[in-house]
């Protein structure tokens, strides 16, 4: 195998990055590390399984992840069918705010938008992510409606949804509001103008 100088450096970042005594690695630090370049050696490496590892303490990372580390996990069949589980436990809860997380959404979103996924697994990605503008609290929602958005394109599509999901979240509300505690409430789904103020700039 030839490498360029630039390219042999970056085939040792993603060996490093891949071997076992890298799992304690920050998705943070990994986050900062990976470029486009260094994800390719990481998706054709002896390795690519260690991306369905980093995947287990993702969710609720809590922190800004660059859009080529999040890409990495898009490319994984495997966690597809991890977030296929997912989504179906989700679901099982109609009157409970979602546990989705943000990073979540993202690997949906860029699945959804990709070529990767069948018709039929597709659709049930875009059905979820509808879901959410309902079911997640205020980031989760936000950006399943930036995806949702991607997806249908046209004004008229997105000011549709718009009008049915802010009906339907303030119904949710009320259902949650009465199981539980109403300050508690208000603090996890607060309003809805992080919705229309999406919608405002576009």
């Amino acid at each position: 195998m030839c490498f360029s100088h630039r390219s042999f450096q970056e085939f040792l970042v993603a060996e490093h990055l891949t071997g076992t005594e890298a799992l304690s690695i920050s998705h943070e630090k990994r986050s900062e590390t990976i470029d486009e370049a260094v994800s390719q050696f990481i998706l054709y490496g002896q390795n690519p399984k260690v991306i369905d590892t980093w995947f287990e303490s993702l969710p609720g990372n809590g922190k800004r992840l660059s859009s080529t580390y999040i890409n990495l996990f898009c490319s994984r069949k495997e966690i597809y069918k991890i977030l296929e589980r997912r989504i179906a436990d989700d679901v099982r809860y109609q009157d409970q705010i979602s546990v989705i997380t943000v990073e979540e959404v993202g690997i949906l979103g860029n699945l959804a938008l990709s070529k990767m996924l069948s018709s039929p697994s597709r659709l049930k990605v875009v059905q979820f992510l509808r879901r959410l503008l309902v079911t997640g609290d205020k980031p989760t929602a936000a950006l399943a409606f930036h995806y949702i958005l991607r997806i249908k394109k046209t004004k008229k599509d997105w000011i549709n949804i718009l009008e049915q999901v802010l009906q339907e979240r303030i119904k949710f509300q009320e259902k949650v509001a009465r199981k539980n505690d109403r300050v508690a409430h208000r603090i996890v789904l607060g309003d809805d103008a992080i919705l229309k103020k999406i919608v405002c700039d576009i």
